[in-house]
C-alpha cells in the first residue's frame, strides 16, 4: 500500500479506497503489535 498521491493516478475511486483500508488495517496491526 501507500499512502500518497503517487500511485492515484489511473486508479479507479474503488481501488483507492480498497488500498486505503488494506494500509489502514497494516498500520493498526502493527500498532497492536508493540
Amino acid at each position: 500500500f501507500d499512502i500518497s498521491n503517487r500511485q492515484r493516478l489511473g486508479i479507479s475511486e474503488s481501488g483507492i479506497i480498497q488500498n486505503l483500508h488494506a494500509g489502514l488495517l497494516a498500520i493498526i496491526k502493527a500498532e497492536k503489535s508493540l
